[in-house]
């Protein structure tokens, strides 16, 4: 909580530069989920390197709209978020980064 701004500011930048964002524990602020979904409706085309990874706990709050437009990965992470991202990526081929 009282991220959102710097959130937004960050998934603007890196639409425009290709950098990967990632949100965490998304489930904490599903009100703010919304605001999310028209940002990334309204974003320009992003650069092609651009990626948004967002974490989040079960929740059926989670907009409709982010989940139709995402890849999801779903698994139980290990300690550490060293060792998660590394659990994630190694789930992922160069085909599926592709299609992103």
């Amino acid at each position: 909580q009282g991220m959102e701004q710097q959130a937004k500011d960050a998934i603007l930048l890196g639409g425009i530069k290709g950098h990967w964002v990632m949100l965490q524990n998304c489930h904490l602020l599903t009100s703010w989920l919304k605001t999310l979904e028209k940002i990334l409706e309204q974003m320009p085309t992003p650069d092609k390197n651009f990626r948004l990874w967002l974490t989040t706990a079960p929740t059926d709050r989670f907009p409709m709209g982010i989940l139709q437009r995402s890849l999801k990965v779903v698994t139980e992470p290990p300690d550490g978020l060293k060792l998660n991202m590394k659990g994630s990526f190694s789930r992922l081929n160069d085909e599926m980064l592709e299609e992103c």
